[in-house]
């Protein structure tokens, strides 16, 4: 799902190959490739196919042939999104306190999304970072959508901001349906930021 990976827009076949080579350490099998180009056609969503692929026990198998899990913990995700929030909003490696303390509030229900992102963007580091008007709608966008900002939207925010101020710009990204969708992917609830 990375940007990276995204941007080799590689078809249907490539992708399929992609993944036989990169989950099952093997070339595809004529059936399956074929298989999966037929439901491809019919409309099923290419993360169906990686879903399916890392649930399979031939997965399960590979990854404990080198001493790895094959899924992540409810844990792991979490810990994962509060990492990426620090290096997104406040470009930087998570501490060790600071990760352990906004993981143990996300599993246990005393945060949800929305005070996660208000906690980092209304924090005196992230002021300090000093970022244009620009930037932090780009930050912004990074942070709440994990995509980069529409060059045709930015402007809009901007304006949206001297009128508003910060706070209420934050809030309308903290309580978009799709940050809900990437709080959701992480396994925690957006809640709505008031």
């Amino acid at each position: 799902n990375s940007d990276e990976f995204v941007a080799r827009n590689l078809s249907d076949e490539e992708y399929i190959r992609t993944l036989y080579l990169t989950l099952l350490n093997r070339e595809a099998d004529e059936g399956g490739l074929q298989t999966w180009l037929g439901l491809f056609a019919q409309g099923v969503a290419r993360e169906q196919l990686l879903s399916t692929f890392m649930e399979s026990d031939e997965f399960k198998a590979l990854c404990e042939s080198y001493g790895i899990r094959a899924k992540l913990t409810a844990e792991d995700l979490v810990r994962n999104l509060v990492r990426r929030m620090y290096t997104v909003a406040l470009n930087r490696e998570a501490d060790e306190a600071g990760l352990n303390d906004w993981t143990a509030m996300l599993m246990d229900g005393r945060a949800v999304g929305v005070n996660l992102a208000e906690g980092f963007l209304m924090s005196d580091e992230f002021n300090n970072r000093g970022l244009s008007d620009e930037e932090f709608v780009k930050t912004l966008y990074l942070t709440f959508f994990d995509r980069t900002a529409p060059e045709a939207d930015i402007a809009g925010w901007v304006n949206h901001m001297a009128v508003y101020g910060k706070r209420e710009v934050i809030k309308g990204f903290a309580n978009s349906e799709e940050f809900g969708t990437l709080c959701e992917s992480y396994g925690i609830t957006r809640g709505t930021m008031q």
